[in-house]
């Protein structure tokens, strides 16, 4: 019997499937084989996707990472830092520009190495204290620029910083970099502009090559005049870096741009983005903003593992041996043995991709009878088992 591994969800909740884009669509033979004895036990035997609740195996990574045996897919989510708000006077200040988390499934072979470097966050901007400082840029690959500094008088506040750009490298060469936002301008008895978020667009290039840091916001024309003027925010950084904001409206820094490499075969999927809803809040009353969130990079690996659950009349000590495929050279097995009712046994795992099929043979019974049994096979999700 075997289950497909296949792109679209089909009344069956798996957890973990949904975030990579595969899930398990069971054939109509594949709900429940029975057979007849002179027992009313139930032996059931299970494919339990693993997820961060419960089961130890699934397992979500960051870089460096090597490719294991036996994979051909991964999920990544690529994020770059987002932009700090900008600095407080007497009044609100602007929040900073938010991130974009951009997701892909890269075919991969074993061994393939993916390294990275992440964006920072930009710092927040300060209130006033004629001391003259801004929210400091986050670092990257392309830097965000330094927020601008404020005017020494009546509590201006100075801009955020823009946020670092993050790059994800496989065997050395850049794949997909997220851009970073851009920081806030400050306030000075008006509210800055919020910092320009990342664009959830992503253009294509056979070379996803950095620019420089981004902007940095402007400042008034002398950081030692009376004049009342809030710094710009900076710019985030990334393949086209974005521009520091003006100084004399507590403009915002710009966001960075995005790319992903065009090779031929590299992206299953994606990559898409969404927002990360993750730059720095601004705050009341002669306050320093708060800084942006930092970026970041997530690596998925998308995993099954058996299982094997008795039922309540089942015989103790009886024994049996499973093994599931997934149609190329790995298996995952697990060997239970009946102890008190209801006992499970989590087996090893085994690696799966979109188009897999995953078979399993009929229960080996090293001690007891089959005939004994009535079987049946479930998918379950980490949580709780959804029957097919």
């Amino acid at each position: 019997m075997g289950a497909l591994v296949a792109p679209l969800l089909t009344g069956l909740k798996v957890v973990h499937a949904s975030t990579i884009g595969i899930n398990i669509t069971p054939a109509h033979w594949f709900s429940a084989v029975v057979r007849t004895g002179v027992r009313a036990a139930r032996s059931g035997f299970a494919l339990a996707l693993l997820a961060g609740a419960g089961l130890s195996h699934a397992y979500t990574t960051t870089v460096p990472f090597t490719v294991p045996a036996g994979v051909t897919q991964i999920v990544v989510k690529v994020k770059g830092g987002a932009g700090g708000a900008g600095g407080a006077d007497g009044g609100v200040s602007a929040n900073g520009g938010a991130a974009a988390i951009y997701t892909a499934v890269i075919n991969v072979t074993a061994n393939q190495s993916f390294t990275g470097t992440i964006g920072g966050g930009g710092g927040g901007g300060k209130t006033h204290d004629c001391t003259f400082t801004a929210g400091a840029g986050g670092s990257g690959t392309s830097a965000g620029g330094t927020g601008g500094k404020a005017g020494c008088s009546a509590q201006s506040g100075s801009g955020g910083g823009g946020g670092g750009g993050t790059s994800l490298f496989l065997n050395g060469t850049t794949i997909l970099l997220a851009g970073g936002a851009g920081g806030a301008g400050g306030s000075a008895g008006f509210t800055g502009v919020v910092g320009e978020s990342v664009a959830l667009s992503i253009t294509s290039a056979a070379t996803c090559t950095p620019g420089a840091s981004g902007g940095t916001g402007q400042e008034n024309v002398s950081t030692s005049s009376p004049v009342d003027a809030p710094g710009g925010g900076g710019g985030g950084g990334g393949v086209v870096p974005g521009t520091g904001g003006p100084w004399a409206s507590g403009g915002r820094g710009g966001a960075g741009t995005s790319c992903s490499s065009s090779q031929t075969g590299l992206f299953a999927s994606g990559p898409t983005g969404s927002s990360a809803a993750d730059g720095g809040l601004g705050q009341n009353n002669f306050v320093d903003g708060f800084p942006g969130a930092a970026g970041s990079i997530q690596i998925i690996v998308p995993e099954l593992t058996i299982q094997k659950t008795w039922g309540a009349n089942s015989l103790v000590n009886d024994k049996v041996t499973i093994t599931a495929t997934n149609g190329g050279a790995n298996s995952a097995n697990v060997v239970s043995v009946a102890s008190v009712a209801g006992n499970t046994t989590t087996g090893s795992t085994l690696p799966v991709t979109v188009g897999n099929t995953i078979g399993l043979p009929a229960e080996t019974f090293n001690n007891g009878l089959q005939a004994n049994y009535t079987t049946s096979v479930s998918c379950n999700n980490a949580t709780s088992p959804v029957n097919t």
